[in-house]
């Protein structure tokens, strides 16, 4: 206990550590003790830290050791200088904002023991080039990567069920994204302002896609959506998308669908998925339905014709009683 008071008491006098703020300080780190479980979180990086942080399985205060299981909320928040950062494997959570801001941030190693991660949890680290998710994570909180404006690839593990409000935005070195099998809505602005973004692949699960989620993706061009039955969405969800640039690959047996629908009916062209399952490469900017010489009188494609009613055949007027 003296020792322990020791510590506080200097760290306060020299103006570093509010009086009582936590229970130890070690290796340069500040952490809370639960003296019942011997688990220790891992509360605040002090104001000047900076370099490689490697965060200890367990650390030792007063003879006593304790497991380091949690990352507290703003633990790391706007801490410039650090560079790199290893999360042990005793780590469960990650707080709210836990390495926000850290612009110097390149590198983070994060192991698969960690559940939870807090909302805006990597936000604004625009160093941060690439990041792998851990399996146990199910869902991508709100801003959790917002402004990683030099990430250029992140996996998402497979049971991920949703991604928050604005998890991606302005991630503007993002190439491609693959959305797990389990995912089933993706919020709003989730990837809006991804300016690099070529290739996006929703899955079948898919249900609901909020406002502006791919809004401003300039450089988009391949958009794949499994769903064999039309996500609810937002009609603002492309927002500044140059969808005309865009090809759709759908379920060939949703085509019709999605085609008389907005947005989709904006893209480019549509295309059937089982054609890039049969290694045939689509080529650019292929009509809608390359093969239909049918319209209805509003001008708009048919696969075949209606089974009552007048329609267009190769410029001719028909009816079918």
């Amino acid at each position: 206990m003296c020792q322990k008071l020791i510590h506080i008491v200097l760290l306060f006098i020299v103006g570093v550590l509010p009086l009582w703020a936590y229970d130890a300080f070690v290796g340069g780190l500040y952490y809370n003790l639960n003296n019942t479980t011997h688990e220790a979180e891992l509360a605040d990086a002090g104001n000047h830290y900076s370099g490689p942080v490697n965060i200890p399985e367990n650390i030792v205060w007063e003879g006593v050791a304790y497991r380091v299981t949690s990352i507290a909320p703003s633990a790391f928040y706007f801490r410039n200088g650090i560079t790199e950062i290893t999360i042990p494997s005793t780590v469960r959570t990650i707080g709210r904002r836990a390495f926000s801001i850290c612009v110097g941030l390149t590198s983070v190693t994060i192991p698969n023991s960690v559940l939870s991660i807090g909302d805006e949890a990597f936000s604004s680290c625009s160093g941060l080039v690439s990041v792998t998710l851990p399996y146990n994570i199910t869902a991508i909180g709100a801003y959790t990567f917002n402004a990683c404006r030099s990430l250029q690839s992140i996996t998402l593990p497979s049971e991920i069920k949703t991604i928050g409000a604005s998890a991606f935005r302005g991630c503007c070195s993002l190439q491609a994204v693959t959305i797990p099998s389990k995912v089933t809505s993706i919020g709003g602005y989730a990837f809006s302002d991804c300016f690099s973004l070529v290739e996006v692949h929703l899955p079948a699960s898919i249900i609901d896609i909020d406002y502006f989620a791919f809004s401003n993706c300039y450089n988009l061009r391949d958009f794949y959506c499994l769903s064999p039955e039309l996500p609810q969405i937002e009609h603002t969800i492309f927002d500044g998308t140059h969808l005309q640039d865009v090809r759709l690959h759908v379920q060939a047996s949703s085509m019709s669908a999605y085609w008389a629908s907005t947005p989709w009916i904006d893209f480019g062209c549509i295309l059937p998925v089982e054609d890039i399952a049969e290694g045939i490469a689509p080529s650019m900017m292929k009509p809608k339905f390359p093969d239909v010489v049918i319209y209805d009188l509003t001008g708009r494609p048919l696969r075949v014709p209606p089974s009552r009613g007048v329609y267009i055949q190769n410029q001719t007027k028909q009816m079918v009683p």
